[in-house]
């Protein structure tokens, strides 16, 4: 019957950390020292800052968005962001007016420093208006 329980408990464990019974390890048994050992998926969190490649200063503003979901943030005053991916073969799109997209794939990394260059294209288009 302690079998069975253990069974059990082992199954609803690999239930509740999303993973399929079959992955589950067998349960302890007598001298096995009752180690069970699940390997779980964590998202993994990235951060960095963006900066102009013209004057080096920092780029409040820009958009960060991981490619392909709605997962994004913006960079700060000083041109910093952080944000969470599901792993590292999540890309970074990083985009802001005037300035030339770029997307960065995560990889092993965790901080990057990104250079923006400035989109002649974009400038001009700009039209200023005086009153």
């Amino acid at each position: 019957m302690r079998r069975i329980s253990t069974l059990c408990s082992v199954w609803v464990a690999a239930v509740m950390l999303n993973a399929s019974p079959a992955s589950a390890t067998t349960p302890p048994t007598n001298g096995s020292g009752g180690k069970i050992t699940t390997t779980v998926n964590a998202d993994k969190s990235v951060s960095g800052k963006v900066l102009s490649s013209e004057d080096g200063a920092a780029l409040p503003g820009v958009s960060v968005v991981v490619k392909g979901t709605a997962t994004g943030t913006n960079t700060d005053a000083d041109g910093n962001f952080k944000l969470t991916v599901k792993d590292g073969s999540a890309v970074l799109v990083f985009s802001a007016v005037g300035f030339e997209k770029k997307e960065i794939t995560v990889g092993n990394n965790s901080v990057f420093n990104i250079t923006l260059g400035v989109d002649q294209k974009t400038l001009n288009e700009v039209v200023v208006v005086g009153y």
